[in-house]
C-alpha cells in the first residue's frame, strides 16, 4: 500500500516480485501493471539448490504474466534462466555491495524516474 500512496505522490515505484513457491506465482503478480519496470532479487537462494530451483522455475512464469519492459535484477545474473529472458526483456543487473562494480545503467534511465538515492553511494 505504501507503494500506492507514494506513486500518487508522484514519486516513482518499481515493484519488486518475490516468490517462495510457484503457488505464489499469481498473487505476487496480482496488481502488477503489465509492460512495466519491475525488480526481483536472488541473494536468498544462491546457496540453497530448491529455493534457487524456485526462483529461476518461476521467473519465465513472472516474464510471462507483465511482460516486462525491463527487469532490475539484484544479484547475480550469470543462470541460464536470464539468457532466454534477454531475448525479450531488458535485464539491468546490480551485483551485491560487496562486488567491484555495479553492472547496466542506473534505473533512472531506464524508467524515466529520479531515484531518491544513487546506487554507488550505496556500494561504496
Amino acid at each position: 500500500m505504501i507503494g500506492v500512496v507514494w506513486e500518487r505522490r508522484g514519486l516513482c515505484v518499481v515493484p519488486t516480485i518475490r516468490w517462495t513457491s510457484l503457488d505464489d506465482l499469481a498473487l505476487v503478480c496480482s496488481g502488477v501493471a503489465r509492460e512495466s519496470l519491475i525488480a526481483v532479487s536472488n541473494y536468498g537462494s544462491r546457496r540453497d539448490p530448491e529455493l534457487r530451483s524456485i526462483f529461476e522455475r518461476g521467473l519465465p512464469a513472472v516474464a510471462e504474466r507483465l511482460d516486462p519492459a525491463a527487469m532490475l535484477v539484484f544479484g547475480d545474473t550469470r543462470s541460464r534462466v536470464f539468457d532466454s529472458l534477454r531475448k525479450s526483456t531488458r535485464i539491468v543487473e546490480y551485483l551485491p555491495p560487496t562486488a567491484t562494480s555495479v553492472k547496466g545503467v542506473r534505473g533512472r534511465e531506464l524508467a524515466g524516474c529520479e531515484p531518491l538515492f544513487d546506487l554507488a553511494d550505496v556500494t561504496k
